[in-house]
């Protein structure tokens, strides 16, 4: 073993796959659990999937942090680059799943009015315009609407990150850090509860690697990293049922920081290099699959109640359930390559606006 004490490394193929592979699963994983939860409630896949997809947001979480400090640490942004990369990821994606959403809402009401009954909570438009600005979840407000509740999670990364960048390329004054603080008094109690999950993840690159393992050691940790991660999943009972005001989404923080401190410790035993190299084309053909879930993960529900509108699933739905799980697939999958060609957009957007705020805080 070799001592490594570099804040800056990158990723060996195997690594990026594994990231990649994550990213995939936690996103099939939400994808599968709505999809039976909607027609088949009371399956044994239902119940077996019921908090792995509570799990899949921890996972986001950690993989999140994680990235960032990747990205911080080995492409040197400047505080503008980083959130202009940032919030045009987001709402690359978010803006047209919102008015996705609330196509859906008004389809579902015109064709299929009983649905309507089952998410019709957080319907209103002033929902839909609090998660535009990701203060759906902001102190004990729990606001998306109901035909697009995964929206939740990205109220809470959307915080982090701003949080993160206001502390991170703070200058050392007081009044840098006062922006960061208040960033933290406007997010609330419940998603500063969450955010030590994404520091799990954070803190997995940005600790140095003491010693260097071999390659099968280093695949052991994080096999076992795994294990850890399942055994807390089935056989650790969080103190709180999920959903419970006033923490809602955070009310099994304490299992869900355990998790996510497994986790992460997988992620710090991940093999990485000194210098930049190539992915194989394994390693590629995944990433490409794992850049489309954010999508997944965003549109998929509206998708499933839409599915559920215009093709019913009336007969044998047990033996037919695969047929709205790859039709949303592929459509999440087209729309997310669609939405990718006008992400330059919102990148302009949001360079334009901090120029503008940039010229304005001069003036005065």
């Amino acid at each position: 073993m070799k001592s490594q004490t570099s804040n800056s490394r990158f990723l060996e193929s195997s690594s990026s796959a594994y990231l990649d592979t994550l990213r995939i699963c936690a996103a099939l994983s939400v994808l599968i659990y709505h999809v039976y939860f909607h027609w088949l409630p009371a399956d044994k896949i239902t119940v077996a999937f019921d908090r792995i997809s509570h799990t899949a947001v921890v996972v986001f979480f950690v993989l999140s942090g994680y990235v960032i400090a990747y990205t911080t640490s080995n492409k040197n942004n400047s505080a503008n680059d980083y959130f202009i990369a940032r919030f045009s990821k987001l709402y690359s994606i978010v803006l047209p799943a919102i008015i996705l959403t609330g196509i859906a809402q008004y389809l579902i009401k015109l064709f299929s009015p009983e649905l309507i009954l089952n998410y019709g909570r957080n319907a209103g438009i002033s929902h839909y315009i609090i998660s535009a600005l990701f203060c759906n979840e902001i102190w004990f407000y729990s606001a998306a609407p109901q035909l697009n509740m995964p929206l939740w999670s990205l109220s809470f990364e959307f915080w982090y990150y701003v949080i993160f960048g206001l502390f991170y390329y703070r200058k050392f004054q007081r009044s840098s850090l006062l922006l960061a603080i208040g960033a933290c008094l406007i997010a609330g109690p419940k998603i500063l509860l969450m955010m030590p999950i994404w520091l799990f993840g954070y803190f997995a690159y940005k600790i140095p690697q003491k010693f260097v393992l071999n390659k099968f050691m280093t695949w052991c940790a994080v096999s076992i990293s795994i294990l850890a991660t399942f055994i807390l999943v089935y056989f650790v009972k969080p103190l709180s049922d999920l959903g419970t005001y006033p923490l809602v989404y955070a009310s099994q923080f304490l299992t869900d920081w355990m998790i996510g401190a497994a986790i992460a410790i997988g992620l710090y035993f991940l093999p990485t290099t000194d210098a930049r190299a190539k992915m194989n084309n394994t390693a590629l053909s995944i990433r490409k699959i794992a850049d489309l879930t954010f999508p997944l993960y965003v549109l998929h529900l509206p998708l499933i109640i839409l599915w559920d509108t215009f093709l019913k699933l009336d007969k044998n739905i047990s033996q037919n359930i695969w047929k709205p799980i790859i039709g949303v697939l592929i459509l999440s999958g087209l729309m997310g390559v669609f939405l990718e060609r006008y992400k330059y957009l919102y990148v302009s957007f949001f360079t334009r606006l901090l120029k503008t705020l940039k010229m304005n805080q001069r003036k005065n």
